[in-house]
């Protein structure tokens, strides 16, 4: 039986625990990303930044996850 939710209702998550150093380089990877002036470093900033989350999350984690997070919180910055 497929379970039923509303439309437009996000799911809860329980938020993510990180150390303030681990907070601090995300926040410098994600300046550094959109620094970056070819895809090429910005992939490897982005893989960095992926590496330092999956040690502290148990979920799985794309490298596009670590580029939309990058992306939506440079734009709510803004």
């Amino acid at each position: 039986m497929a379970i039923k939710r509303k439309p437009n209702v996000p799911f809860k998550r329980k938020p993510l625990d990180l150390p303030p150093e681990v907070g601090r380089a995300f926040i410098e990877d994600m300046r550094a990303f959109h620094a970056a002036k070819n895809a090429i470093r910005r992939d490897e900033i982005a893989a960095r930044a992926s590496w330092r989350l999956k040690q502290h999350y148990p979920g799985k984690l794309r490298l596009s996850d670590v580029k939309e997070m990058f992306q939506r919180m440079w734009e709510d910055g803004r």
